[in-house]
Formats: structure tokens, sequence, C-alpha cells
């Protein structure tokens, strides 16, 4: 089961008072302002959200935790949008389940102009914004407060946690410490590279492309794929990791590939610095890969193929470029 899925199930456990707590601070840690109503109070409203930019905005959300198989029907989508005339200085109604929208109640809200999510999409807001030890809390317990929340977020840069390795995280540290022997041993020699590449699926295009040098991730894809460059931003800021460079590449004359502006690129590269100490952390290193393939490709790390390949070694048959199939 993906980190995803697990939050998402977690979230159905909630009861209906963590689970308006949690989408709060979801919004608040987007930006927001957000207070919860006290039962009864607000004619029934459970989240109000307000952002103060150039333009003021102010969000009624209206928090529904239901089970899998328990959908938001028409009806409901029907009732909330008339919260609009009830409050003239709102911007936007959104309903937020942990579960789904059925599909009337989804060509409704198009048409009255109600805003939704459903339990996917909160759980991925949720791995974007949330902190690390939050949603170890969440998937473990099921339950969070507003307070636990906003003082795992204030103490969180760049911890991540590694007491808890699954078994693929494990079976990729243990690979990854033979990388690092390998890389000092190239360093040393001086006449060849090595570099950790992980595949990847191709859903953002032939182009993506995943690879680490030591603890500097390079990660490349189309630049038709505004959502991935969305997450990585987002994941770095998150852990507090460094943009240590960001290319864009275009096609040139004769088809030659070269670096271009912004605005001609057909393919980005960006490159994350994750470095915490002057030693490598194989563990730490391991939970950082798995946190990049499922928050930004969706890729579990278990079924991964990893090479730690040889660059640069012509004619040097005796270097080899280890592969290893994560368990």
């Amino acid at each position: 089961m993906s980190e995803r899925s697990r939050i998402k199930s977690s979230l159905q456990q909630m009861d209906s008072g963590q689970f308006e707590e949690l989408v709060a601070n979801v919004w608040s840690e987007m930006g927001w302002s957000t207070r919860v109503s006290p039962p009864g109070r607000d004619q029934g409203i459970d989240v109000v959200a307000t952002k103060s930019n150039l333009v003021d905005e102010k969000a009624i959300i209206q928090v529904k935790r239901y089970s899998e198989g328990n959908k938001v029907g028409r009806p409901e989508i029907q009732q909330y949008s008339s919260l609009k005339n009830q409050f003239p200085d709102a911007d936007s109604v959104i309903v937020v389940t942990s579960s789904g929208f059925t599909n009337e109640a989804i060509q409704l809200a198009h048409q009255l102009g109600v805003k939704i999510v459903d339990g996917e999409e909160l759980a991925e807001a949720c791995i974007l914004n949330l902190s690390e030890t939050t949603l170890s809390q969440l998937v473990n317990r099921g339950s969070l407060s507003n307070q636990n929340t906003k003082t795992a977020n204030s103490r969180e840069v760049n911890q991540i946690q590694i007491d808890d390795l699954s078994e693929s995280e494990r079976d990729l540290a243990n690979f990854y410490s033979g990388y690092l022997r390998r890389l000092s041993e190239a360093i040393q020699d001086g006449s060849y590279e090595r570099s950790f590449f992980i595949s990847v699926d191709r859903e953002y295009g032939e182009s993506s492309e995943y690879t680490v040098h030591g603890v500097v991730h390079h990660i490349q894809f189309p630049a038709e794929s505004p959502k991935l460059l969305a997450q990585l931003q987002k994941t770095a800021r998150k852990y507090g990791w460094r943009v240590a460079g960001t290319e864009t590449y275009g096609s040139g004359a004769g088809g030659v590939e070269m670096i271009v502006p912004p605005e001609e690129a057909n393919m980005f590269r960006i490159s994350i610095d994750t470095r915490m100490s002057d030693s490598p952390i194989p563990e730490r290193q391991a939970r950082i890969i798995n946190l990049i393939l499922d928050r930004v490709y969706n890729q579990d790390l278990s079924g991964t193929e990893i090479t730690d390949l040889v660059l640069g070694a012509y004619g040097n048959h005796s270097l080899k470029s280890p592969t290893r199939v994560i368990k």
C-alpha cells in the first residue's frame, strides 16, 4: 500500500472533530488563516479559511469524514452551494471528503461553482504540506491535534526520520552503502565517475530521469509537466533542501540539445542538495529517494531497478555497473 493510500485510510478512521482539525491544518500550511467553527455555530460551517494578499480571499469549507464506500452525493452539493448566498463575502465554497463524490455530485459541483476535494487529493495535500512527524502520527494512530501539527512543522527543517525504515528502504540503504564505497574509489582514481541511476516510470515522458551523485539528486522531466515541477518545489521547501541548480534544455540548430530560456524549453533538469553533514548517511538517502519516488513520481520503491552506473571508464572493462531491483 502506498503512503497516499495509508494516509487516506487513516483519514477515514478519524472522528469528525479530528478530521475538521486536519483539514484546517492543511489549509493553514498552504498559507491560509483558518478557524474551525464550534458545533452549532456559523450555521453549520465547519472551517473558515482566509488569505490576505493583494486581494483578500475567503473560503467556506464543509468537511465530510466518510468511509470508503460512502460518497458525497448530489443533494449535499445542492445544499452547500447556497452558502455563497448566506455569506456574500465568501469567494468560494469547498467540500472536502475522506472518500469521494458520486458522478452526479461532480457534475453539479462544476455547474454550481462548488469546489470539491476527495480523499485522494486530500491525502496528496497532506503529503506535500504536513511534516514527516505529523504524517507518521497520522498513519500510525489515525489522529493528530492542531497543536501537535504546528509544533512538528515548526521544528522540521531537513529532518528525515530513519528509525522506522521499511524492508525496501533497508535494501536500498545497503545498496547505496556499496555505491558510496565505489564512488570514493572513483574519486580517488580520477579517470571515471559513478552515478546512482533510479529507473522511473515514464508517465511524464521518455526524457524523465532520476539520478543521485553523492547527496545531490538530479531530476529531469519534460517542460510540459508543471505538476511535477510544483511537487518538487514543495517537497524541497518542506525538508529545507537546497535547489543547487535548474537547467532548461531545448533543441537548437539541427536538433542539437542545448540550454535555452525557460519559455523555449522542452525539458527541465533540477538538482537538489539534501546535504545534512559531510558524511552521507545511507539510511537517510534511502528514505529521501523513497520520498521523491512516492511524492514526485507516484512510484513504489519496491520493484524499482537501481544501477550504480560507471561513467567515462572507456576501455576499462574491469569496472562494473551493479544493478539491483529493490525488494
